[in-house]
Order: C-alpha cells, then sequence, then structure tokens
C-alpha cells in the first residue's frame, strides 16, 4: 500500500492553508498556524490534525482503510 505523506492544512482560524509533510508513525493532536500564530488543539474525538483540518486523512487512518 502506497502511504500519502503530505497533506494540505487549512488553518480553522484564518483559513491559511500549508501543505505539510505527515509523521507515518504518530498523529499529530496540536498545530500552530505561520499565518495568524495560533495554537489549535482537537478535541479527544478527533483523531490529528490532518484528518480534522487535512486535505488528506494521517497514515495512521490510510492503513485502516
Amino acid at each position: 500500500m502506497l502511504l500519502i505523506l503530505r497533506s494540505i492544512v487549512q488553518c480553522p482560524c484564518c483559513g491559511f492553508k500549508v501543505t505539510e509533510r505527515m509523521p507515518a508513525s504518530h498523529p499529530v493532536r496540536e498545530y500552530y498556524c505561520q499565518a495568524c500564530e495560533q495554537i489549535f488543539k482537537l478535541s479527544k474525538d478527533d483523531c490529528c490534525v490532518f484528518c480534522r483540518y487535512g486535505s488528506v486523512p494521517c497514515p495512521v487512518q490510510q492503513r485502516e482503510k
């Protein structure tokens, strides 16, 4: 299975978009926006930043599908 390791993350505060490399082994639970300098965190029900705010689900979720 080929994993996609890049995702476009969109900040929920300002809408800024940036392409980020996703770690293959663990979820990312916090994210710092380069544009508005906000740190956004997820609720306990969300998998990770990439699954919630990214264009591609994280590698963990990709493997499960």
